[in-house]
């Protein structure tokens, strides 16, 4: 289908097309909206983070393009919603980029000191300088599209790089396990739920105050219970074998 006159991603963007086609194209693809694609999108994302940390550099190359994918789909639709197409979205970056990295693309910014930080740059993009408290506003904007997990790690960040570092964590730690253990004692589950919230909140922040990557070690701890179960399951097979021969 591609001809010489294409470069890939025309030719991506013409099977998109294709496939969205309402007449001669695929059913599953043709009923496909913004939102429904929103959990492919994400999985998608965690695919390629896992090639990246595990995978092999066509394993790597492969998610990456199932992850553009799910760009040109978005903007397939929206291009047939009169919307936006993905020269917008591909100008849209460009013009951002260049935006936030003015002492590279900005001739006037090349010979004096940038006082500007990337977040600052960023937060002066949207209205947040509006309100009594832009930092909070800012970092809620951005919590929109992460999990509960990646959130705390996100606000923690945000905090210990904004705000000096509180050096008793580790107090507050023992006294926010000793609540939840009363709660939890009492049965009351509201009250439980937000104290290992809390509890879970200030894990991740003295993780983060130690400089230990969270995602990695929830991530490695998430492999070694994998491998013991396997394990498990390995020892109730072998016991299972030897009930049947007996």
């Amino acid at each position: 289908m591609q001809t010489t006159s294409q470069n890939p991603i025309e030719a991506l963007i013409e099977v998109v097309s294709k496939l969205r086609d309402p007449i001669h194209g695929c059913p599953w693809d043709i009923k496909q909206n913004h939102r429904t694609l929103i959990p492919y999108a994400i999985e998608e994302a965690h695919e390629v983070a896992d090639a990246i940390k595990n995978g092999t550099d066509q394993e790597i190359c492969d998610e990456l393009g199932d992850l553009l994918l799910q760009v040109v789909m978005h903007a397939q639709i929206a291009k047939e919603e009169q919307r936006f197409s993905f020269d917008d979205i591909a100008r849209a970056a460009q013009k951002k980029m260049m935006r936030r990295h003015p002492q590279i693309f900005n001739a006037k910014s090349k010979s004096i000191k940038m006082k500007k930080t990337w977040d600052e740059i960023k937060q002066s993009e949207k209205s947040y300088n509006e309100t009594n408290h832009p930092f909070a506003d800012y970092i809620k904007n951005k919590l929109r599209i992460q999990s509960a997990f990646n959130g705390a790690i996100y606000i923690s960040k945000k905090i210990q790089k904004k705000f000096l570092n509180d050096n008793s964590v580790n107090d507050t730690l023992v006294k926010e396990f000793d609540v939840f253990e009363r709660k939890l004692a009492k049965g009351n589950k509201i009250d439980s739920q937000i104290k290992i919230g809390r509890l879970l909140f200030k894990l991740i922040n003295i993780g983060i105050d130690y400089g230990i990557d969270i995602e990695d070690s929830l991530d490695t701890t998430n492999k070694k219970m994998i491998q013991g179960l396997g394990l498990i399951e390995s020892e109730l097979g072998m016991e299972k074998i030897k009930k049947d021969h007996n």
